[in-house]
């Protein structure tokens, strides 16, 4: 499935970025929490048995073109 060459996820919107550009897809996030430090947020997609994960919309992007890609 070809991307539609969008410049990348909208501040605060990434999820419904990803899933308008890759519709064969399911996604969701996940807060991990450190006493010590700030809080942070991935990324996952999962297509069938597949399950691909990232801290960032951009590089979640890229590991579902390359999965797509072969």
């Amino acid at each position: 499935m070809e991307s539609t060459n969008h410049p990348g996820p909208p501040e605060g919107n990434d999820i419904a970025w990803l899933r308008e550009e890759f519709p064969g897809w399911d996604f969701g996030s996940v807060w991990f929490t450190n006493a010590s430090g700030p809080d942070r947020r991935s990324l996952f997609a999962v297509n069938d048995e597949i399950l691909l994960s990232a801290w960032s919309a951009g590089d979640l992007a890229a590991k579902i073109r390359e999965y797509e890609s072969g």
